[in-house]
């Protein structure tokens, strides 16, 4: 009777490319709620409500770190509001009436020689001169006339996108600001003033969509349209800027699908990566260093992406990074959901997919944050032991927290802190990592798989290496061949904390080709090693 012996099970995470049968022993095929880390498998941790008492229903967020503080500058449909950790306090521009913002849109903008500039399509830019105190302002020296889809800081410019002036749409147009000097906002936007750097350009690829979204990687500006990116590079002179196409085969969504890779793992170690850019289109997930571009989704994980979109809210997508983790978040919306319901996680260290349900969130951003919520947390107020205490020691001016991921829920009023707890808001949920299509008889003396697609197995035992304080749930799976249905066995309970070290298929399983999976619904951690299956070969029928 053979044992056969699966270990290194976060080494390739879900591929749906390939079919089942032609995959490594230690590959899956299907999962739900889980991450792939350090050669494991691990249930993915819940989230938790924090900051309770927002002042608007937060679409947006933007966090500000000064010397001493860490402010949350965020924005809902026609207000906006502020939280220092400790109160919300409503930060609405006391001259020229509420905001026009959109769910689909959303605020961009971001911190400008240290002062937030803000932006959300329909109304002038918005700065907040005094940082922690007084409300937000229409942008000085703005041109009256003009609006902006995307506004970006750029080195010592202001560089605005996809404009309307005076009503009339210029969705190719690039316009920048006179440079500003350290500590201040642009002095002027006005093209025709030869004393100015101030500057505008059409990039005039039509054919390509309109301007969607802009990100700084390594010195220039990669300017990203429907299905072409543009890069937008300091030259000096009379030009100021130069303009290039350094691709024509892929856009992104939005000006929120577009994050910076990074070059360091949770655990500070580099990754050898060049600088990157991680880039949501809508029917691909990839990478690029301004010269080259690699998908980082197989093919059916394209199909699934392009037919799981909902097809009128797809642009309210966005991706954000958790470093702590080395994972990149894509957050989108469903089939019949207005807002992001679901997530594809890469991680950028092991290269491997896993998803995660994501219950309604706008927005998110990756800031300091501890495990019980707090933000910008000094060392004095850190109230734990040091023999207890997780976090990270002498960590700028916030050493008592670590990196975290917060999303804005508008619908409920709230910010909700994702990867902490073991609960979906105090709820619990189901995770299950599942494998079909396993031909795996034994290994030779190399360690090399061993395949038989043609003789009938039984499967009699499993042995699950579990860490976890709770039970799990093993199923075994059996085809007949890779296109005839999945047979699953009834789910046999398996705990490791009472020393438990396997459970019997009874009444076994049989098939060509046999499968398993692990699943829970508790609100307890658990983390998959590997597993070993016993087997009979009942020959060729």
């Amino acid at each position: 009777m053979p044992d056969i012996d699966v270990n290194k099970l976060g080494d390739y995470g879900i591929i749906k490319d390939l079919d089942a049968d032609h995959l490594p022993p230690n590959a899956w095929t299907d999962g739900e709620n889980v991450r792939f880390r350090h050669g494991h498998v691990a249930r993915i941790p819940g989230e938790q409500v924090v900051y309770d008492g927002a002042s608007v229903a937060p679409y947006w967020v933007l966090p500000i770190q000064t010397a001493s503080t860490l402010q949350l500058l965020y924005g809902g449909l026609t207000a906006a509001a502020s939280f220092d950790g400790t109160s919300h306090t409503t930060r609405t521009r006391s001259v020229g009436g509420a905001y026009s913002a959109s769910a689909d849109l959303l605020w961009n903008g971001g911190v400008f020689n240290g002062i937030p500039i803000i932006n959300n399509g329909s109304d002038v830019p918005q700065f907040w001169a005094t940082i922690g105190s007084g409300t937000l302002a229409d942008l000085t020296n703005w041109p009256s006339t003009h609006r902006a889809q995307i506004l970006v800081p750029f080195g010592s410019f202001m560089v605005a996108l996809n404009l309307t002036i005076s009503s009339v749409e210029y969705p190719h147009r690039v316009l920048w600001s006179h440079s500003a000097d350290p500590g201040t906002i642009p002095s002027s936007w006005d093209i025709t003033d030869a004393t100015k750097d101030a500057g505008e350009r059409d990039v005039t690829d039509v054919n390509s969509g309109i301007i969607v979204g802009a990100k700084e990687l390594a010195g220039q500006l990669f300017i990203y349209k429907g299905q072409a990116v543009w890069s937008m590079r300091y030259i000096g002179g009379q030009e100021i800027f130069g303009f290039r196409q350094v691709f024509n085969s892929f856009g992104a969504i939005n000006n929120h699908c577009i994050v910076e890779v990074p070059r360091t793992t949770g655990r500070g170690r580099s990754t050898g990566r060049p600088p990157e850019h991680f880039v949501a289109t809508g029917d691909d997930l990839v990478i690029h260093d301004g010269t080259s571009v690699r998908s980082i989704i197989d093919k059916k994980w394209q199909q699934y992406l392009q037919t799981a979109l909902d097809g009128d809210n797809w642009n309210r997508s966005f991706v954000v990074t958790n470093s702590k983790e080395d994972e990149i978040w894509f957050c989108f919306p469903e089939q019949g959901q207005s807002s992001c319901s679901r997530v594809i996680i890469w991680n950028y260290e092991d290269d491997t997919i896993s998803t995660r349900e994501l219950p309604g969130f706008s927005y998110g951003i990756e800031t300091f944050i501890d495990d019980e919520g707090n933000i910008g947390q000094a060392w004095a107020d850190d109230s734990d032991s040091w023999n207890t205490d997780g976090t990270i020691w002498n960590d700028s001016v916030f050493n008592a927290n670590t990196r975290g991921v917060l999303m804005c829920a508008p619908a409920a009023t709230d910010f909700v802190q994702v990867d902490a707890t073991s609960q979906f808001q105090g709820n619990d949920y189901s995770s299950y990592v599942e494998r079909s299509g396993i031909a795996l008889i034994g290994y030779d003396r190399q360690g090399q798989p061993q395949i038989d697609y043609n003789s009938i197995k039984l499967v009699t035992r499993v042995w699950p290496k579990v860490v976890s304080d709770a039970s799990v749930t093993v199923k075994v799976l059996a085809q007949e061949g890779p296109e005839s249905p999945i047979v699953y066995s009834a789910g046999f309970t398996f705990t490791p904390g009472i020393g438990q070290r396997f459970v019997d298929i009874d009444p076994p399983l049989a098939g060509r080709l046999l499968g398993i999976r692990f699943e829970s619904n508790s609100g307890t951690s658990w983390e998959l090693h590997g597993y070993k299956y016993d087997i009979e070969l009942l020959g060729e029928f």
